[in-house]
């Protein structure tokens, strides 16, 4: 996957994509939450969506940064928020991520069952390709090889 990426939203319903999740990858339980949140919700077109992909360090942060760090420096970078339905659509998308690779979804947190706020990412891990939610607390700490994708404002 190039630093400059794109992938399709729009072009499944709610239910769908949550069908497509449980018949051909592994999805995570609070990813499966995530899912089913009212914060969650699908574009009603089919739309292009193009971001990029950057490091905690690529943002500036040699040591890694907390949640509230990196989105601060988001903003100030003047990039926007991943559409929750990325996360999904990127898992159906990118079926040749690399295995043991994690790709965080940049987006405006949804509460899991737990009442943390988390984004998703996908993982190739040795079970296959997943779907999860990670938490996203304002202190928590990522690591500086941490790879994020964000939507770069025109």
């Amino acid at each position: 996957m190039n630093n400059k990426e794109s992938v399709e939203i729009g072009t499944r319903t709610k239910t769908e994509l949550q069908k497509e999740m449980k018949e051909n990858f592994q999805i995570s339980p609070y990813a499966r939450s995530m899912m089913k949140s009212k914060d969650f919700v699908v574009a009603k077109k089919p739309a292009q969506i193009d971001f990029v992909r950057l490091s905690v360090k690529g943002l500036g942060f040699e040591n890694g940064a907390s949640t509230k760090e990196l989105y601060d420096k988001a903003e100030e970078l003047g990039f926007k928020f991943c559409p929750a339905e990325m996360g999904p659509q990127l898992r159906i998308k990118y079926r040749q991520q690399p295995l043991n690779e994690r790709l965080y979804i940049f987006m405006q947190p949804i509460l899991g069952p737990d009442d943390r706020p988390a984004i998703f990412y996908i993982m190739h891990g040795k079970e296959g390709l997943w779907l999860h939610g990670g938490w996203a607390r304002p202190t928590d700490h990522w690591l500086a090889t941490t790879q994020l994708c964000f939507i770069e404002k025109i």
